[in-house]
């Protein structure tokens, strides 16, 4: 778990941390080896040397006469850049404490030449290093300055720069490629999901990587064989529809022009309920996917939905917590929500509507009741087609069975979902999700 919490949820952040890890690591186990191996070794071998010198010039300091220590003092600073001078002291220089690793070494390759107080500092900024040595027996300090460059190794700043400088360089050439690759994928899927909810795509085309480009063709594909069946299914229900509403309309009037008998109108009822079902049921099946998509208001469409209530007995109330513009078709969705509604008003008398958003990214309209609801074990199987919780199938007591399941399709159709619980007004809650 604290794994999957670590690792980044993106496919590029998970591409980069596959390239990064492995490179940082190799640097890291480079640059350890470089320095322990390579910048100590180097060093300690420039200290010892420069330690050498010191030595040698400390014992020409002390027994040799002043003719020859100006010499050598000359001919040091002349070709080993190494300055020397003779001061007066009775006092003892005061050792560092604590010393850079450089000092550090130098003072270690002293400390097994000469046997005497000493001490070392960077001067100048730092450019310079000098040592003082106390020559007790002469009262004097002999003071070395050299050039700092005698103890730093240059080739390891230019060894971190060079892989420092060369891994940025392959970060960025990778962020780039793998933005590139990423790119088609995400298009994909927005192509994938705009299609889900209805929308239009023509825009969209295959690139990328070859097994990218794949999954692109056959969800190009399989999008055509999904709206040449729904336009192949459109028409033939049309063609179903007046097949079938013109023989039901002849025996309307068949029976109209007959005595009205309680046979006859008898009759004349299940004509009208025969009409009604098939009316519904080539509604749903049909579906809106004709429909173009248009950017809505949330709060006008229900508003839009109320009003065709506004001469019903029955109180409807709406709550707008907070409004919501969304990409959707607009007489499907008036659609499922009229059917919603119809159902709370068919079994209560009271119907609370509400308005919000969660997380900013989904639209949520809460539908409340206060009928006697659905049990919890019910509450999905009416969505099925021609499911009805009553035996009736008269159209006086209810309808055909068929507007949670439109609903559904509608709201599915639009990347939401539909669930139903618990109403504070005691009956039947119905939420709708629709993504922003």
């Amino acid at each position: 778990m604290i794994i999957k919490k670590i690792i980044p949820r993106s496919l590029l952040a998970r591409f980069l941390l596959i390239i990064i890890t492995p490179t940082v690591l190799v640097q890291l186990v480079a640059t350890y080896i470089f320095y322990q191996r390579h910048w100590s070794s180097v060093t300690s071998h420039m200290a010892s040397a420069l330690a050498g010198e010191i030595a040698m010039l400390t014992h020409i300091a002390r027994y040799e006469p002043d003719d020859m220590q100006e010499i050598v003092r000359k001919l040091m600073r002349d070709y080993s850049d190494m300055k020397s001078f003779i001061i007066k002291t009775t006092t003892p220089p005061v050792a560092n404490s604590s010393l850079p690793e450089e000092l550090s070494s130098l003072r270690r390759e002293l400390s097994g030449r000469v046997f005497m107080p000493f001490s070392i500092r960077y001067i100048n900024n730092k450019s310079d290093v000098q040592v003082d040595l106390f020559l007790e027996d002469r009262e004097e300090i002999l003071r070395i300055i050299t050039s700092r460059k005698r103890l730093d190794n240059p080739t390891t700043y230019i060894f971190i720069m060079w892989m420092t400088g060369t891994a940025t360089l392959l970060l960025i050439v990778a962020i780039l490629f793998l933005r590139n690759q990423v790119r088609s994928i995400r298009r994909l899927a927005i192509a994938a999901e705009k299609f889900g909810k209805g929308q239009e795509i023509s825009s969209f085309k295959p690139e990328g990587a070859e097994e990218v480009r794949k999954a692109a063709t056959a969800f190009l594909k399989m999008k055509a064989r999904i709206e040449r069946q729904i336009a192949q299914r459109t028409e033939m229900l049309a063609g179903v529809s007046h097949d079938l509403r013109t023989p039901i309309t002849r025996i309307k009037l068949q029976l109209a022009m007959l005595p009205q008998q309680i046979e006859i109108k008898e009759m004349q009822s299940d004509i009208l309920e025969m009409e009604q079902m098939i009316h519904d049921y080539l509604e749903f099946a049909k579906g809106e996917g004709t429909e173009p998509v248009q950017s809505t208001s949330l709060k006008q469409l229900v508003e839009s939905v109320i009003s065709t209530y506004r001469h019903h007995r029955h109180k409807i109330t709406l709550d707008i917590l907070e409004d919501s513009i969304l990409t959707l078709r607009y007489n499907a969705c008036k659609r499922a929500l009229i059917n919603i509604i119809d159902n709370a008003m068919r079994y209560g008398t009271h119907v609370t509507i509400s308005l919000e958003k969660k997380d900013g990214l989904y639209a949520i309209i809460k539908i409340d009741d206060n009928g006697v609801g659905i049990a919890e074990n019910n509450r999905e199987i009416v969505f099925k087609p021609f499911y009805r919780l009553d035996s009736s199938r008269h159209l006086k007591t209810g309808s055909v069975g068929l507007g949670l399941a439109i609903a559904r399709d509608i709201i599915n159709g639009h990347g939401g979902d539909i669930t139903l619980s618990e109403s504070p007004l005691n009956g039947l809650r119905v939420t709708i999700r629709i993504p922003i």
